[in-house]
């Protein structure tokens, strides 16, 4: 039968917008050579199909599942007290936790977590929506699902995520005000009905539809543990939940084999898991088993890393991992004890790039937070949803494949050494970027951060990497500085980039990144590293060689060897915390002071062969330096110490840092010598 495409006049523009990018970017593939295929080419042919498949198609599947389901269960399709009762009386498949489960729940979870919980609630009773620092909109009555702030796609998808149907539920199991309940139904009933499955927005993005519906599963089990009075259309949701399922189920991203295909196949697997009434002949449950399998095993590293090498994306797949294993252990579903190790290893990841605020360094793509990370299996007392996580808070950090002394961890799968100083007074966390420019086959989320480090003491961050940054205008340039080398803390030859930065955050050729040595003894902890750049052919022409030691308390040597021939143009940079008032004296030394005038960390060359310059830079844009973002949608100008000097390699050049840590008695700081 020849599907009816008649739709497919309604959208002529979009699709010849695909067929022209599609087309230009074929011709580069020729010129380029077959070989070169990369991400952007199956980015554009995923995206065409994707949308035809909307477009044809529908969500006939979704809705004969959700219909299948329902006579199963016995309910006509306006019975909603029905679905309810079923559900509520279901023993098998069971969610983490049951109804007599809960009061015990609530009384573990510590108070200022239930505040800050219930707070984001009382937001959202009132109509105040606010995310990633933008501000916030304000729906006097009915909310605009399609709605942004400064035409922010990313705030959209927030919107539309739900997450707070969470906060929702959650903060009436902790009040007993059933207002957040009735808010939540409303909240669901209205989205439901403006956002029609056939529909394209807030269905485009087959990421999103997972997101919305990983937090579907949570506010369905809560709001069934809390509701009895309440109206709710339980018909709507269960049917709503299914084309879901049945939408990620035509539409996972096979060409993003990164942490959205991940978290993708575990929301469809999930569902299949907790609803097979509406899951006919187990298809959603068992492509979303295989699926997720093979990209455990594939993405997440034997030392317990996640595969694209970004602190806040292992954040999310650790802890959405740890969660989902949980639950499949408690329903007897099988998995391999490989895989449930390194999910295990994930956790003492997390630990170890934690610092003592429970902050992580901005590695690779990451901002401080995200919506995504709901779960933190590393610290019980990080997340009040880790508290809902029976029979137990989260997955132990067992057995973990790292190398762990007194002051040093080693990552050497994820390509990442933590130094960290257990000393009081000290509070010293150094993450050292080790490792390849990526480990896994979709390179978006990569940077140029071979040999780079941050550097966090005296209970804040004092050296940093700037994150990620997804602006609206004028993207493309400021998403390459971000990637760039320029960007982090290590050494630029020539003004060139370590790996090859393409267009749509692609990668061509990438650098040889070499993990030579690491030592740890008594109050001394020692990492040595080399960079290839990828423009050079072998490491006769240019190698990069740096030693970082650290000396408790608080003391770093930077010892960085230029090795090669010919003469080069070798530039440093170290990015100061954006709140650091950092100034340069005549010997070219920095000093850095907090927002009270206190001396925090001092930088000084103190060996070259050969001048160095010196100069502060803070928030320019020709050329583009000096600039952070920690939430991915604003961008703030940061100061970055840039020494420079052109010479005939080799070159040898060292640096002291010293972090000046407060007294623990007493008044004054005390240098770290």
């Amino acid at each position: 039968m020849i599907p009816d495409l008649r739709p497919l006049a309604r959208h002529p523009r979009s699709i010849a917008r695909l067929v022209r990018k599609a087309v230009a970017f074929a011709g580069k593939v020729r010129r380029r050579g077959s070989p070169y295929v990369t991400s952007t080419a199956k980015f554009y042919a995923s995206a065409f199909v994707l949308r035809m498949d909307h477009w044809v198609s529908g969500t006939s599947l979704g809705r004969r599942a959700a219909q299948a389901g329902l006579r199963r269960i016995g309910a006509l399709p306006s019975d909603h007290t029905l679905v309810r009762l079923y559900f509520q009386s279901r023993r098998a498949p069971s969610f983490h936790f049951s109804e007599s489960d809960i009061a015990g729940i609530i009384d573990s979870v510590p108070m200022p977590l239930k505040l800050e919980t219930i707070g984001s609630a009382e937001a959202i009773v009132r109509g105040r929506f606010a995310f990633r620092e933008l501000g916030q909109l304000v729906f006097e009555s009915e909310v605009d699902w399609r709605a942004t702030i400064d035409d922010n796609v990313s705030w959209r998808w927030d919107l539309n995520r739900h997450r707070y149907f969470i906060e929702l539920a959650t903060a009436h199991h902790y009040t007993g005000e059933r207002r957040y309940l009735s808010r939540l139904s409303a909240l669901w009933e209205h989205w439901i009905a403006r956002n029609p499955s056939d529909g394209e927005t807030n269905w485009d993005q087959p990421f999103e539809v997972a997101a919305r519906l990983n937090n579907w599963l949570w506010a369905f089990f809560l709001l069934l543990q809390a509701s009895r009075k309440e109206e709710v259309r339980w018909v709507e949701i269960v049917s709503s939940m299914t084309e879901h399922a049945a939408h990620l189920y035509r539409t996972l991203e096979y060409h993003w084999p990164n942490n959205h295909l991940l978290l993708e196949a575990k929301a469809l697997m999930e569902f299949g898991m907790l609803f097979p009434e509406f899951d006919p002949d187990r298809r959603f449950l068992r492509r979303g088993r295989a699926i997720l399998l093979r990209e455990i095993e594939c993405e997440v590293l034997p030392d317990g890393g996640h595969s694209e090498l970004s602190s806040m994306y292992h954040r999310i797949v650790a802890g959405e991992l740890s969660e989902w294993l949980l639950v499949a252990r408690r329903n007897s579903i099988s998995i391999p004890d490989a895989l449930a190790e390194r999910i295990a290893r994930m956790a003492s990841v997390t630990a170890a790039l934690s610092r003592p605020d429970g902050t992580v360094a901005l590695l690779g793509d990451s901002a401080a937070d995200d919506n995504y990370i709901r779960f933190d299996p590393a610290r019980r007392d990080a997340r009040h949803l880790n508290y809902w996580l029976l029979p137990e808070p989260s997955v132990p950090a067992s057995r973990a494949v790292t190398t762990t002394t007194e002051l040093l961890t080693l990552l050497p799968d994820m390509g990442y050494a933590v130094i960290r100083d257990q000393i009081t007074d000290a509070k010293v966390h150094i993450t050292v970027d080790v490792g390849q420019f990526i480990r896994n086959p979709a390179p978006d989320h990569g940077h140029c951060d071979a040999l780079s480090f941050e550097l966090y003491a005296g209970d804040r961050p004092l050296l940093i990497d700037p994150g990620v940054f997804f602006p609206n205008r004028d993207a493309g340039p400021w998403r390459q500085y971000f990637r760039g080398t320029s960007a982090h803390n290590t050494v630029s030859i020539d003004g060139r980039e370590q790996s090859e930065l393409l267009a749509m955050s692609d990668v061509g050729d990438r650098a040889e990144v070499r993990l030579l040595g690491s030592s740890s003894a008594g109050r001394t902890a020692t990492v040595r590293a080399s960079v290839r750049p990828y423009w050079a052919a072998t490491a006769a022409d240019v190698l990069h060689t740096r030693a970082i030691r650290y000396t408790s308390p608080g003391s770093i040597d930077v010892e960085d060897d230029i090795t090669g021939a010919g003469e080069h143009t070798l530039t440093w940079h170290y990015h100061f915390a954006a709140d650091l008032d950092v100034s340069m004296d005549e010997e070219r030394g920095c000093e850095a002071r907090d927002s009270g005038g206190r001396i925090v960390l001092h930088i000084a060359p103190v060996s070259t062969n050969g001048n160095l310059s010196g100069r502060l830079v803070r928030g320019c844009n020709l050329p583009r330096l000096g600039w952070v973002s920690l939430n991915s949608t604003l961008v703030s100008p940061t100061t970055v110490a840039v020494y420079e000097v052109r010479r005939a390699l080799p070159f040898r050049a060292e640096f002291k840092i010293t972090c000046l840590l407060p007294r623990t008695s007493g008044s004054g700081d005390q240098p770290a010598r």
